[in-house]
């Protein structure tokens, strides 16, 4: 299970049911696929007046409900949630329980108004399940760490980076497509990238590192290493967030997945003389 925050503008216009209709419609039409309408009492008013139900199905949108995670109800794994609300303390408290036990495989959640920071906040700190999944994934890339050893008897560390820049390319690859694509994908997506690329490839290249520089001053040069990792950490989440906003996430995960191949590709081409250079150096 997955949620999204979405925010449109509609063009300016002085048809007030024109603007009305416009914004809802780009809410049922972005979300792909067989999806279910959550609303509250004040949305529910404004998609009746610009809704009839017919339309409503043109759009597959099979079951509109208000949300009321006190109401008994099947899980229905098989839809995609789409929530329309008022941005009301009172609705963040409803969505926060609906999404600690939630009945859809994604929820797309659009508000009528503008949202303040505290209440998207609480909303997000409610997703208990995703919580859980990002610290499984995490817990087996610290197995995977405490392993390296067992794996390291088998492999080279020329052979493990590039089997983790093959693990994190696969992430980003799964993460192209349409805005609403199978939850699955965003799960495994993150299991490849934390649980098994970045651990395996990142600890493999500070050994190779390590080995390269041989009797050389290690303290100095792997602090330089260490550095350069924890600036990337600073200045990639602002481009990839400028990437993402001002080009599209598919750019930002495509221009990623291109850089891992090419950087995967030198290696591969220069692997025998930089295993001569570690072993020569160690």
């Amino acid at each position: 299970m997955t949620q999204h925050v979405h925010q449109h503008h509609p063009p300016v216009t002085l048809d007030a049911i024109a603007a009305i209709r416009y914004y809802v419609d780009r809410i049922v039409s972005s979300i792909e696929g067989m999806k279910v309408l959550l609303l509250d009492e004040e949305t529910t008013q404004i998609v009746s007046t610009v809704y009839s139900q017919t339309t409503i199905l043109e759009r597959e949108v099979y079951l509109v409900e208000r949300l009321n995670p006190d109401v008994p109800h099947e899980p229905m794994m098989h839809l995609r949630a789409v929530c329309f609300l008022r941005p009301t303390e009172e609705n963040a408290a409803l969505l926060a329980r609906e999404l600690a036990q939630p009945k859809y495989a994604e929820y797309h959640i659009f508000f009528s108004n503008i949202c303040s920071a505290n209440l998207l906040r609480s909303v997000a700190e409610a997703d208990e399940l995703e919580s859980f999944l990002f610290a499984s994934f995490g817990l087996v890339g610290v197995i995977a760490l405490l392993y390296m050893k067992v794996l390291c008897k088998h492999f080279n560390d020329v052979q493990l980076i590039l089997g983790g820049m093959v693990f994190m390319v696969a992430s980003m690859l799964l993460m192209l497509g349409p805005d609403s694509f199978p939850v699955w994908r965003f799960y495994l997506a993150i299991f490849l990238m934390y649980a098994v690329g970045y651990p395996v490839g990142h600890t493999a290249a500070i050994g190779l590192f390590s080995k390269i520089l041989g009797k050389r001053p290690q303290g100095y040069l792997m602090g330089v290493f260490g550095s350069a990792g924890s600036l990337a950490r600073v200045v990639f989440p602002i481009v990839g967030g400028i990437i993402a906003e001002r080009v599209s996430e598919n750019a930002l995960f495509s221009s990623g997945a291109a850089f891992l191949s090419v950087s995967a590709l030198l290696l591969l081409a220069a692997r025998d003389e930089v295993l001569h250079i570690s072993q020569a150096e160690h």
